[in-house]
């Protein structure tokens, strides 16, 4: 979108900020404004839980280009999966891509960013987009450099890795500078073919930005609230994200040597066994083996390192329509229908699973793992499972110790948090599954005060179920656990009401009015 503006004597350039969720484009565009030296705040039309909905929009002028000064706008982008047509039509607008990625984490998920970027950036362009690599969140212990990266982006080496933290200020100059640098030069070369533009640029500030997005991207549809509107782009996911590409993992262009591979943390969090229907006598299922190829695993290196440690068959339980076995350190679990005599079959179901822990990504503990277990080599048969790490620190965990506090009013003030959480919890879980209750066993909230969902991702419930409101759900979980402990501790429910009724919820105030109408029921 480079264009000459005559009447500011500028050439003004787009600078794009890509990448995952949560990997720092917007902490990074916001330590950048804080090194130009910006007073005026980042421009961000709406974000929730940290996670950019629409960009967020910052401008600066410096620099000059064959005696134009250069203004650039700064914008970065929303990564989240089901956000990819916004993110689309501001990454057909840039002139250059800082593209951050959280060097910290397992790497497959921003490769696959990358690839879906390049496809991007090289549509409707005779000109490529040139693209710079920020590694971010260098200040982390475990930290990939830009040269334990370099093997990931083997098939791009003419795209420069720059490390960086954007908390720390360190990496965010440098990665702009260069990012300004490759846009001019596009722009250079327009102008030597006569190509770049001259004028006053269509977009000029964040607003007209917001604008001229919500015209060309059907908003409503992204953001419907109907519950199954998710589901419905399922298959479309396939057609705009390069899954595979993330699974197969063993192209020897894209895995490092041994030495770069991740590790898992050596401690663990105590378990609590979870309740267990008694054994069942059918076949042992096919489980998870060292021989399995890197493309049956994800995320593909920290898995592998996990196989080892993972509980031993055959003592396998069935809980409900689940088969589950655990250790002291964790839970497998799968689904009856989870086995597939075909392996193309298994691994379509893979994927498409795959796709919607990606898209909870933030929900979910970044220890868990998605194996397709094949029962040999050579075999068709195949089983999926799902596995996630023990807590000790579960919701519920929380939930019964509450009712030791001292008094009514630290109990009340606990049991108002303790349902806070779960609502933090249950909300968008259930936006992506219509009919998912989620319990207080499967919620882990770890001493940062961060949750995770630890429950198995099922898209395909085994029986119709009704989407329940939040309210009702609410009442069916916690009705007969608080019965329960206010017999058990011989409290008064018309006390605790009134301890309740003292607590100012603020924005969660309608969860007070919940407890005490529970409550309230319970006396009667």
């Amino acid at each position: 979108m480079a264009i000459i503006d005559p009447d500011l004597d500028a050439i003004v350039i787009r600078i794009i900020y890509d990448g995952p969720p949560l990997s720092g484009k917007t902490t990074s565009v916001q330590a950048l404004g804080r090194l130009l030296g910006r007073t005026t705040s980042v421009f961000s039309p709406e974000e929730t839980e940290g996670k950019t909905l629409f960009f967020d929009w910052m401008e600066y002028v410096g620099g000059l280009f064959k005696g134009y000064s250069i203004s650039c706008q700064i914008v970065s982008v929303p990564g989240q999966l089901f956000l990819e047509a916004r993110r689309h039509f501001l990454l057909r607008t840039a002139d250059a891509v800082v593209f951050v990625l959280d060097a910290s984490d397992d790497p497959a998920v921003p490769v696959t960013y990358f690839q879906n970027l390049q496809t991007i950036i090289t549509q409707d362009h005779d000109l490529p987009i040139k693209v710079i690599i920020q590694a971010n969140k260098q200040d982390k212990p475990n930290a990939l450099t830009a040269q334990q990266l370099k093997p990931y982006f083997q098939d791009y080496p003419q795209v420069k890795i720059i490390e960086s933290s954007a908390l720390l200020n360190k990496g965010v100059r440098e990665s702009f500078v260069l990012g300004v640098r490759l846009a001019v030069e596009r722009a250079e070369i327009l102008m030597t073919k006569g190509q770049l533009k001259q004028g006053k640029p269509e977009i000029n500030s964040g607003e007209e930005l917001l604008s001229a997005l919500q015209n060309a991207v059907q908003l409503t549809s992204e953001n419907s609230s109907s519950p199954t509107a998710d589901l419905e782009q399922v298959p479309e996911l396939s057609e705009e994200i390069n899954l595979n590409l993330l699974l197969k993992t063993a192209n020897p262009s894209l895995v490092p040597s041994t030495s770069e591979e991740s590790h898992l943390p050596s401690t663990h969090p105590s378990p609590i066994p979870p309740t267990i229907s008694p054994p069942i006598t059918e076949k042992i299922p096919i489980f998870p083996h060292l021989d399995l190829p890197m493309h049956f695993l994800w995320p593909p290196f920290q898995t592998r390192e996990l196989l080892p440690i993972l509980p031993t068959l055959p003592t396998p339980e069935l809980q409900e329509h689940y088969w589950l076995t655990y250790n002291n350190h964790w839970t497998c679990f799968s689904k009856n229908a989870w086995q597939y005599q075909e392996l193309e079959e298994g691994y379509h179901h893979f994927q498409t699973q795959l796709k919607w822990h990606l898209r909870c990504g933030p929900l979910l503990s970044s220890q868990r793992a998605l194996v397709l277990a094949t029962q040999a080599l050579n075999s068709q048969q195949c089983r999926l499972w799902q596995i996630v790490p023990h807590s000790a620190t579960t919701l519920m965990a929380q939930f019964h110790a509450l009712w030791q506090l001292p008094s009514l009013d630290k109990i009340s003030l606990e049991l108002f948090r303790n349902l806070i959480y779960y609502v933090d919890v249950q909300q968008p879980m259930q936006r992506y599954f219509p009919t998912i209750q989620v319990n207080l066993q499967e919620i882990m909230l770890n001493p940062e005060g961060e949750l995770y969902y630890l429950g198995p991702i099922d898209f395909t419930p085994s029986s119709p179920l009704e989407t329940v409101d939040l309210a009702t759900a609410i009442m069916t979980l916690y009705q007969p656990l608080i019965e329960q402990n206010l017999l058990y501790n011989q409290i008064d429910e018309t006390q605790l009401i009134r301890e309740l009724q003292k607590i100012d919820g603020f924005e969660q105030q309608y969860l007070i009015e919940i407890l005490t109408t529970l409550l309230g029921g319970i006396s009667n």
